[in-house]
Protein backbone atom coordinates (compact mmCIF):
# COMPACT_ATOMS: atom_id res chain seq x y z
CA UNK A 1 0.00 0.00 0.00
CA UNK A 2 2.86 2.38 0.82
CA UNK A 3 4.39 1.81 -2.61
CA UNK A 4 1.08 2.65 -4.28
CA UNK A 5 0.72 5.89 -2.30
CA UNK A 6 4.34 6.86 -3.03
CA UNK A 7 3.82 6.12 -6.73
CA UNK A 8 0.67 8.22 -6.84
CA UNK A 9 2.40 11.13 -5.11
CA UNK A 10 5.37 10.92 -7.48
CA UNK A 11 3.50 10.77 -10.80
CA UNK A 12 0.54 13.03 -10.00
CA UNK A 13 2.60 16.15 -10.70
CA UNK A 14 3.16 15.04 -14.30
CA UNK A 15 -0.52 14.38 -14.99
CA UNK A 16 -1.50 17.73 -13.48
CA UNK A 17 1.22 19.50 -15.49
CA UNK A 18 -0.17 17.88 -18.65
CA UNK A 19 -3.66 19.12 -17.83
CA UNK A 20 -2.33 22.63 -17.26
CA UNK A 21 -0.57 22.54 -20.62
CA UNK A 22 -3.84 21.52 -22.31
CA UNK A 23 -5.67 24.42 -20.63
CA UNK A 24 -2.97 26.92 -21.56
CA UNK A 25 -2.00 25.33 -24.85
CA UNK A 26 -1.07 28.49 -26.78
CA UNK A 27 0.98 29.86 -23.89
CA UNK A 28 2.79 26.54 -23.57
CA UNK A 29 3.53 26.51 -27.30
CA UNK A 30 4.99 30.02 -27.03
CA UNK A 31 7.15 29.11 -24.04
CA UNK A 32 8.48 25.97 -25.73
CA UNK A 33 9.13 27.91 -28.97
CA UNK A 34 11.14 30.43 -26.97
CA UNK A 35 13.30 27.71 -25.40
CA UNK A 36 13.69 25.67 -28.58
CA UNK A 37 14.30 28.68 -30.77
CA UNK A 38 12.19 27.04 -33.49
CA UNK A 39 8.55 28.08 -33.81
CA UNK A 40 7.62 25.40 -36.35
CA UNK A 41 8.37 22.51 -33.98
CA UNK A 42 6.85 24.04 -30.85
CA UNK A 43 3.28 22.85 -31.41
CA UNK A 44 4.38 19.27 -32.15
CA UNK A 45 6.71 19.21 -29.13
CA UNK A 46 3.93 20.60 -26.93
CA UNK A 47 1.53 17.86 -28.06
CA UNK A 48 4.17 15.17 -27.45
CA UNK A 49 4.97 16.56 -24.00
CA UNK A 50 1.28 16.62 -23.07
CA UNK A 51 0.86 13.03 -24.23
CA UNK A 52 3.90 11.93 -22.23
CA UNK A 53 2.89 13.81 -19.09
CA UNK A 54 -0.64 12.45 -19.14
CA UNK A 55 -0.17 8.88 -20.41
CA UNK A 56 3.01 7.79 -18.62
CA UNK A 57 1.56 8.37 -15.12
CA UNK A 58 -1.55 6.39 -16.08
CA UNK A 59 0.58 3.46 -17.28
CA UNK A 60 2.63 3.59 -14.09
CA UNK A 61 -0.43 3.75 -11.84
CA UNK A 62 -2.17 0.97 -13.76
CA UNK A 63 0.81 -1.32 -13.19
CA UNK A 64 1.06 -0.34 -9.53
CA UNK A 65 -2.64 -1.03 -8.93
CA UNK A 66 -3.15 -4.18 -11.03
CA UNK A 67 0.33 -5.64 -10.58
CA UNK A 68 0.45 -6.27 -14.34
CA UNK A 69 2.46 -4.84 -17.22
CA UNK A 70 5.51 -3.99 -15.17
CA UNK A 71 7.60 -3.71 -18.33
CA UNK A 72 5.49 -0.80 -19.56
CA UNK A 73 5.66 0.89 -16.17
CA UNK A 74 9.43 0.42 -16.11
CA UNK A 75 9.76 2.04 -19.53
CA UNK A 76 7.33 4.85 -18.64
CA UNK A 77 9.28 5.59 -15.45
CA UNK A 78 12.58 5.72 -17.32
CA UNK A 79 11.16 7.93 -20.07
CA UNK A 80 9.70 10.35 -17.51
CA UNK A 81 13.05 10.44 -15.68
CA UNK A 82 14.96 11.24 -18.88
CA UNK A 83 12.33 13.81 -19.87
CA UNK A 84 12.61 15.44 -16.44
CA UNK A 85 16.40 15.64 -16.72
CA UNK A 86 16.15 17.21 -20.18
CA UNK A 87 13.62 19.78 -18.93
CA UNK A 88 15.76 20.47 -15.87
CA UNK A 89 18.81 21.43 -17.91
CA UNK A 90 16.79 23.14 -20.63
CA UNK A 91 14.84 25.45 -18.32
CA UNK A 92 16.86 25.74 -15.09
CA UNK A 93 20.50 25.69 -16.16
CA UNK A 94 22.76 27.55 -15.64
CA UNK A 95 22.05 27.78 -11.96
CA UNK A 96 21.12 31.11 -10.45
CA UNK A 97 19.91 31.98 -6.99
CA UNK A 98 16.36 32.21 -8.42
CA UNK A 99 16.23 28.79 -10.10
CA UNK A 100 18.45 26.67 -7.87
CA UNK A 101 15.53 25.25 -5.89
CA UNK A 102 13.58 24.30 -9.04
CA UNK A 103 16.73 22.70 -10.47
CA UNK A 104 17.16 20.56 -7.35
CA UNK A 105 13.44 19.75 -7.21
CA UNK A 106 13.53 18.42 -10.76
CA UNK A 107 16.66 16.40 -10.05
CA UNK A 108 14.87 14.89 -7.05
CA UNK A 109 11.87 14.01 -9.22
CA UNK A 110 14.17 12.30 -11.72
CA UNK A 111 15.80 10.37 -8.87
CA UNK A 112 12.43 9.24 -7.56
CA UNK A 113 11.41 8.10 -11.03
CA UNK A 114 14.63 6.12 -11.37
CA UNK A 115 13.91 4.42 -8.03
CA UNK A 116 10.39 3.66 -9.26
CA UNK A 117 11.80 2.19 -12.48
CA UNK A 118 14.11 -0.03 -10.43
CA UNK A 119 11.11 -1.14 -8.36
CA UNK A 120 9.18 -2.19 -11.47
CA UNK A 121 12.25 -3.86 -12.98
CA UNK A 122 12.36 -6.31 -10.07
CA UNK A 123 9.01 -7.74 -11.17
CA UNK A 124 9.71 -8.12 -14.88
CA UNK A 125 9.90 -11.79 -15.78
CA UNK A 126 12.89 -12.71 -17.85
Amino acid sequence: MLTLVATLLLVAIFFIAGLQKVRGFEGTVSMIAEHLGVDSLAKLVTILVIMLEMLAPLVILYAAITKKHYTYAYIASLVLAVFTLIVTFMFYYPLTSENQLMFMLHLSLAGGLLLLAQHFRKYIKK
